[in-house]
């Protein structure tokens, strides 16, 4: 069975995006919606959990307060990996109950998907890990991650070694279709994997990397594991990187 590229707090969850969302005067919508889908996030889930957080927002009594607190929060639950550090600024300044601009604690619940009795729990997980998500993770799997180029994802062949960076949830990874020796080849692909619970984000580095590169510290070998600073590791199934919970 083919397991297309996907994070796991979205498998089975339901979206109606078919309703625009109706922000407070003097937000533009479709620019929040246009620049959502530009940035990677999916238009649909962005548009299902934003209607449900203004939901909870308009039952409050500051009804036309924190939508675009909201929009950005719906924005990185749709995938928009490069917002996670924005809103989590959002995040707690609506938790800390920032001036009466800012949203309900529920709608910015809803705007991430979550239980609002999960939300603190949500937001101090975060503070460390990219990956966290109260409850858990079912299974410790938390997404599955790029994919074989006849099959719609990105790789000639799946990754073969993987070295963590320093940003929280960024890894390079080496693509060789031929993999020879201890260490990537040259014509190896090198791609940059930018990913958190909600979303990832795929950059070819360059097509063509230098001979002679070294694995380096954390980096491992087809078929095992590479250590991320982030406490996940990536394993290679079939044609997808699996990040899933450090042992």
């Amino acid at each position: 069975m083919t397991r297309w590229a996907g994070h796991v707090v979205d498998d089975g969850v339901l979206v109606d995006g078919s309703a625009p969302p109706r922000l407070a005067p003097g937000l533009d919508a479709d620019l929040a919606e246009r620049n959502t889908g530009e940035w990677g996030g999916d238009v649909a889930r962005w548009r299902h959990v934003l209607g449900a957080a203004l939901a909870a927002q308009r039952a409050t009594s500051r009804p036309e307060d924190g939508h675009r607190d909201l929009s950005a929060l719906a924005a990185w639950r749709s995938g928009v990996v490069g917002l996670r550090a924005d809103a989590l600024r959002r995040l707690d300044l609506a938790l800390a109950g920032g001036g009466d601009d800012r949203p309900a604690p529920e709608a910015a619940a809803a705007a991430l998907g979550l239980d609002p009795a999960h939300l603190d729990a949500f937001a101090s997980g975060q503070r460390d890990d990219p990956f966290a998500w109260p409850p858990g993770r079912p299974g410790d799997l938390i997404a599955r991650v790029g994919g074989f180029r006849g099959l719609g994802g990105p790789w000639q062949a799946r990754p073969q070694w993987t070295t963590p960076l320093d940003e929280p949830g960024a890894h390079v990874l080496w693509v060789d279709p031929e993999p020879l020796g201890d260490g990537p080849r040259g014509g190896s692909e090198l791609w940059r994997l930018d990913a958190d619970v909600f979303g990832h984000r795929l950059v070819l580095l360059t097509p063509d990397a230098p001979a002679g590169g070294a694995v380096p510290a954390g980096g491992g070998r087809p078929g095992d594991s590479g250590q991320a600073r982030s406490a996940v590791v990536l394993r290679w199934s079939s044609y997808l990187a699996l990040l899933v919970a450090a042992p």
